[in-house]
């Protein structure tokens, strides 16, 4: 990666946590705590970042692929992880098949693609966000559906 590509890539990183941290300020009203950063890695290879939200046996898991320019949420609880479209499977299944991936190409993509994650996990990740465990069950039920 040239230098040049590399800034890039640092500034889009930097852009994103810091939207990420606006636009899901409000997890710190469900006890939330302050957000971390981090990079995906698979095989120690980076490919992105995430920015998690912790809180007890709850995590709330922001991530930016970069070579893809997508954008998702993962819920996690006891150290299983569900992607929010599988919360919008087990709550709203038309919903799900209409749902599109959030996509992050410019810094305008990137907010409008967080917002929109944002109000999802607003409307189908409610049960996480106040830690109701019974969720649980039926997104193992949705999962086992697909």
């Amino acid at each position: 990666m040239s230098e040049k590509a590399s800034i890039n890539w640092a500034q889009d990183e930097l852009h994103f946590i810091d939207a990420v941290r606006r636009v899901f300020s409000y997890l710190s009203e469900y006890g939330f705590e302050e957000p971390i950063p981090d990079k995906l890695r698979i095989d120690g290879r980076e490919f992105g970042t995430k920015v998690t939200f912790p809180r007890q046996d709850w995590k709330i898991g922001i991530y930016y692929a970069w070579f893809q320019y997508e954008l998702s949420v993962g819920i996690e609880h006891s150290g299983q992880r569900f992607d929010l479209y599988e919360f919008m499977l087990a709550l709203d299944p038309e919903a799900a098949r209409s749902a599109r991936q959030a996509k992050s190409g410019t810094a305008d993509q990137t907010l409008v693609g967080l917002e929109t994650l944002s109000e999802q996990l607003k409307k189908y990740g409610m049960d996480a966000l106040v830690g109701d465990p019974g969720i649980l069950s039926a997104l193992v039920d949705a999962r086992e559906r697909l």
